[in-house]
């Protein structure tokens, strides 16, 4: 014992696992070999082959009474004397009188005969009152009455059938015996009958156990089965059969196997056939016998794998031994594995637990010599370094996080002093002012600075209103807009605030010069911009516009939208264009310009874009509205179409009247703007 425990807990484990093996593998090969042999030598066709023995025996004595007592009958002198001349009252008395006494023998109590010469039949049984008269007449255009027909011709001394009688209306298996004259003239038919319940009941039937019998007639047509449905009737009858136990068979060779094994019953080589079978879907030991007397056979069947091919006490017993063995082995498997590994293990377990919860100041007081206690000692070790390395950890990602919120901080405020540098360069107060407060201006950045700029310049003559969408967005993109506004203004100082167009031409040399190399060498930089120039001229009423990949929309009197589009060509872009300007009535029109971080953001319920077209059709709403309402209806509009999506650019968006009605009260001008970022 001691050089065990002095063993690795791999041979530990390997010992303990090997010994419980053992044991299991020669229980299971011992019950396994008692099972299988007790099954294979006294169960499975002994079983099968005695059922399908007592099936015959059950079917042939009570029927086998019932024949001889109808043939009984039909050799009786009354019998033929009435089935002779059915109208005379003597043969009919003494008939009646010697047929009631054989009627209260026969097992079911009922009793018919038919007269071949009228057709009658007649009938009697416990449920009917007794008549002499006969319960109907036989006719060859009903199919129910084919048997009786088909028997006359045939003229065999007896038979059964299963049929429906509509005369009575009872279904019954008939016992059919031929009376005939002294001179063997066929005189008529008379017999017995089973009510088909009680026949299926006795003779057909599947109990818990998985076995099941039926009875089938010499060409297997099935005349009693646990399942009524599939019970062939009339068959004294010429008619091919449909409801047959070959029907039932889905094994290649079933049936070849099953018709020879009738034909060595029927020459008595064999009393009883044994065969594996394909029935009714399931693997089935069948078992066939022959009664000669019906050239009918007794099927009887069982399930492969059902409880009657066992004795259910030596199971019982089998399964109580092996019960006991596992509840054995579970136990030593407990107190073995719990001592040898369960318990260090536990320990180290919780010293994982306190160390994944930050306690690092642990020390296993395990003494074993083997990998567990060297686990344990390995375990001790890293806690520590785990400990001194968090200890350092710590102070360094302190220090770290101090400076980083110091540089944070630092580079936050920059960016909000440049957001309120940017913020003073929007000409917002002097765009008011000229429009009177018709105007709308939605200035949303993505981060706390925008790319996007809008853009106002007046003189003698009139005033000049534009909006540029810098490549970019945050730093890069506002830094872009200092760009664009001092080209703005050089561009007026050069050619004048007049023509739209020649400002855009001289602003995209003015963006393009700082990049001509990269732009030569055709490197990626972000120096395009779009841009739309508004000029407005009050004396002439006109509206020049030109633009660079921004489209302007004019909404007149009516609601109508008109989109001018400006060039394809974005400033700063590696393909040049010459801008041209397009000159329009500038009376009675409201003018909107937006960067496409308005059209691009997605939303809706397909996550679409919001669309030039929608934006328009939005436009043409906004037209009867004062103009801080206009802003509230598209800040709207924009955030309801957003719903959960972020943004995805900056957005701009400005409107004005071209040519405010200075007459109009001033409880009537309106003028709203939206700064904030989203």
């Amino acid at each position: 014992m001691s050089a065990i425990l002095r063993l690795g807990l791999r041979s530990k484990a390997a010992t303990f696992m090997g010994l419980l093996a053992v044991m299991l593998l020669l229980a299971a090969v011992a019950t396994s070999w008692i099972f299988i042999d007790l099954t294979r030598e006294r169960y499975g066709a002994e079983v099968v082959r005695n059922h399908a023995l007592l099936s015959k025996e059950q079917f042939m004595l009570p029927v086998a009474r019932e024949l001889a007592l109808s043939q009984k009958l039909a050799d009786s002198d009354a019998t033929r004397n009435f089935l002779r001349d059915e109208s005379r009252p003597d043969y009919r008395k003494a008939f009646f009188a010697e047929a009631e006494s054989f009627r209260r023998l026969f097992g079911e109590h009922s009793l018919f005969a038919g007269v071949i010469a009228s057709r009658h039949f007649y009938f009697n049984d416990n449920t009917l009152a007794f008549s002499s008269a006969p319960r109907g007449t036989m006719q060859r255009d009903v199919p129910a009455d084919a048997w009786f027909f088909a028997s006359t011709t045939k003229r065999t001394p007896y038979n059964f059938n299963i049929n429906t009688n509509q005369q009575v209306g009872v279904t019954n298996v008939w016992v059919n015996v031929l009376v005939t004259d002294t001179d063997g003239t066929p005189l008529g038919f008379v017999g017995t009958g089973f009510e088909l319940t009680h026949f299926l009941q006795r003779f057909a039937r599947h109990d818990t156990s998985g076995l099941s019998s039926m009875l089938l007639a010499g060409n297997g047509a099935i005349q009693a089965h646990p399942d009524p449905a599939r019970i062939e009737h009339q068959m004294v009858t010429d008619k091919v059969p449909t409801q047959t136990l070959f029907r039932l068979l889905s094994g290649p060779d079933d049936q070849p196997r099953v018709q020879a094994a009738m034909q060595r019953l029927r020459t008595s080589q064999s009393t009883v056939e044994t065969l594996n079978v394909t029935l009714e879907g399931q693997q089935q030991l069948m078992a066939i016998t022959w009664l000669p007397a019906l050239d009918w056979f007794a099927v009887s069947a069982v399930e492969a794998h059902a409880g009657a091919l066992l004795d259910s006490s030596l199971l019982l017993g089998a399964l109580s031994v092996l019960a006991g063995l596992l509840v054995l082995a579970m136990i030593l498997m407990y107190f073995g594995t719990h001592l040898l590994v369960f318990k260090p293990l536990l320990a180290l377990s919780q010293g994982v637990r306190s160390m994944e919860s930050g306690q690092y100041d642990i020390n296993l007081h395990l003494t074993r010599q083997d990998e567990i206690g060297e686990l344990a000692t390995a375990f001790n070790r890293m806690a520590s370094r785990v400990q001194r390395h968090t200890a350092e950890l710590e102070a360094t990602v302190s220090a770290r996080t101090r400076e980083l919120t110091d540089m944070l901080t630092r580079q936050q405020d920059n960016i909000h002093c440049a957001r309120m540098i940017q913020h003073a360069m929007l000409p917002q107060t002097a765009l008011t002012e000229t429009c009177q407060g018709q105007l709308l201006v939605l200035w949303r950045p993505k981060d706390i600075v925008s790319g996007d700029l809008y853009l106002f310049h007046r003189d003698a003559d009139g005033w000049l209103a534009g909006l540029v969408d810098c490549a970019g967005h945050g730093v890069t993109g506002a830094l872009m807009t200092v760009l664009a506004h001092g080209a703005f203004q050089t561009a007026i100082d050069r050619v004048g605030s007049h023509d739209p167009a020649a400002i855009l031409n001289v602003m995209n040399e003015i963006v393009r010069a700082p990049f001509a190399e990269q732009l030569a060498s055709r490197q990626r930089v972000p120096t395009s911009m779009e841009a739309a120039l508004v000029r407005i001229d009050p004396g002439h009423a006109t509206l020049t516009y030109a633009g660079a990949r921004i489209a302007l929309y004019c909404v007149d009197r009516d609601g109508t939208v008109t989109v001018c589009k400006g060039g394809r060509r974005a400033l700063g872009e590696k393909r040049q264009e010459t801008y041209q300007s397009q000159t329009l009535p500038a009376q009675g029109l409201d003018c909107y310009l937006t960067s496409d971080g308005l059209l691009d953001q997605s939303g809706g319920p397909q996550e679409f874009g919001f669309g030039a077209s929608r934006f328009a059709g939005l436009l043409g709403t906004l037209h009867t509205l004062p103009w801080a309402d206009r802003l509230e209806t598209l800040t709207s509009a924009l955030t309801d179409w957003q719903g959960q999506e972020p943004q995805l650019d900056d957005i701009c968006v400005i409107g004005f009247t071209a040519m405010p009605d200075p007459r109009k009260p001033a409880g009537d001008l309106a003028c709203s703007s939206s700064t904030t970022p989203a």
